[in-house]
């Protein structure tokens, strides 16, 4: 046979093959049903909307690459993690599981049994939307995924409109861990976006190290959109990144808001303590704390990082332990800053109602007039009003600080302040896609 007829065949033969595949993936995935009358000994081939599971851990352990998992409304008690680390499915790539509330419900796991976490995520490609995880001031964390007892590296995982609160106290406690603090690369391709994150109401008893999201040892990670209350530290990014390189890891977008005080080590909205990360347009209350010693299997910390158009009703500390180094930040809004360390930074177009000026354009002791006040209580009150320092004064031309318009949970999610949609366990309140 004509050597050009072969080398054809085998190209048809190879996409062939590959659209199979995809067209497979498809084929097989199938719309599953959990509710709080259902039972678990439906077989995966009979459950239907009118034949659901019964129990989350039955769920998770079930469903397979491409599936959608739909929780009818209702509260689904737990008396342990649900586990997928011994158990459960792989998504791919081109076909992840999700996990949702029901379309027009809304679904609740309520942890009702002291655990360390409410779901260990050690499967790649899951996807949960539009779920609350109460933690019931049992479980100390929410969602732990590639979480540090977990056997497996974890890659591809996304929260979306998920509201993670009231978990217990504890070190590392959080509504979501992102990693490990192994050596090894944890959690790869995870993004926690549009989440209403919502910690104790009564802030004695917390460790210092009571945070909304805390990450590790991660790769590709975006943490955007999301609302956080109730903590000690908003965001503690906690390890330097395990590969030091730039692999594009973001927080954006987030208001951090109404913490509770912390003792000596304060309370920062975001502990920045990563190499490589991006941390643009957020809207924070305390103040954003760069660097730290370096820790296990870790470099030195704070480097390389790009701080950019927030608006933080505090200041920015850089720490004295070798790293803290090459950073640019700019367009910011801060009280005041604290240099302890660090070489290399560029600061330009930032502005300080407390201390001087830095960069050739920075604005030194000038206060922004904000629409909502000196302490605004909504993302629209941090608009700068007409006439106010940083008005226009950006590097691009428009306002220093955060555009409001991206802030916070988006237009598709209630914030937990938008009294409008139906309120939910522990006052956060979501809509539904």
């Amino acid at each position: 046979m004509n050597q050009k007829i072969i080398l054809k065949a085998m190209q048809v033969a190879i996409i062939i093959t590959a659209v199979s595949a995809t067209l497979a993936g498809n084929l097989w995935a199938k719309e599953l049903f959990v509710s709080t009358t259902g039972s678990d000994s439906v077989s995966y081939a009979n459950n239907n909307i009118s034949n659901p599971w019964l129990t989350p851990q039955y769920a998770w352990s079930s469903a397979k690459a491409g599936d959608t998992v739909n929780f009818r409304g209702g509260t689904y008690n737990i008396t342990s993690l649900i586990n997928t680390n011994s158990t459960g499915n792989s998504g791919t790539s081109s076909a992840w599981i999700t996990f949702q509330s029901y379309p027009g419900e809304y679904a609740t796991i309520r942890a009702t049994a002291s655990m360390d976490v409410m779901l260990q995520i050690a499967k790649n490609y899951y996807r949960v939307k539009n779920i609350a995880f109460d933690c019931n001031a049992l479980a100390a964390r929410g969602i732990g995924i590639g979480w540090y007892d977990s056997n497996n590296a974890v890659t591809g995982f996304e929260a979306d409109g998920v509201a993670v609160f009231n978990w217990r106290t504890g070190d590392n406690a959080c509504a979501f861990y992102v990693g490990s603090s192994s050596a090894a690369v944890r959690a790869t391709d995870v993004t926690i976006k549009n989440c209403a994150i919502t910690g104790a109401s009564n802030a004695s008893g917390l460790n210092q190290n009571y945070s909304g999201i805390m990450v590790f040892g991660a790769d590709d990670f975006h943490l955007e959109n999301n609302e956080i209350t109730q903590v000690r530290h908003g965001i503690y990014l906690k390890h330097s990144s395990i590969n030091y390189y730039n692999h594009g890891d973001t927080v954006k977008n987030n208001y951090i808001h109404a913490m509770h005080p912390s003792g000596g080590n304060g309370h920062a909205s975001i502990n920045l303590n990563t190499n490589y990360t991006t941390i643009q347009n957020n809207i924070l209350e305390t103040y954003i704390d760069l660097g730290e010693d370096a820790q296990t299997g870790g470099s030195v910390n704070g480097n390389y990082c790009t701080i950019v158009n927030n608006t933080c009703l505090s200041g920015i500390t850089l720490k004295n332990d070798g790293g803290s180094s090459n950073n640019t930040i700019r367009n910011n809004i801060f009280t005041y800053r604290t240099i302890e360390g660090g070489t290399g930074n560029t600061w330009d177009y930032n502005m300080y109602s407390s201390g001087s000026a830095i960069g050739l354009h920075d604005l030194g002791n000038k206060s922004p007039v904000y629409t909502g006040g000196s302490s605004p209580s909504t993302i629209s009150g941090f608009a700068l009003a007409s006439g106010s320092p940083g008005k226009n004064a950006a590097s691009d031309g428009k306002d220093i600080g955060a555009d409001i318009t991206k802030v916070g949970i988006n237009s598709s999610q209630a914030s937990q302040s938008d009294t409008t949609a139906p309120a939910k366990p522990g006052g956060v309140s979501v809509k539904l896609k």
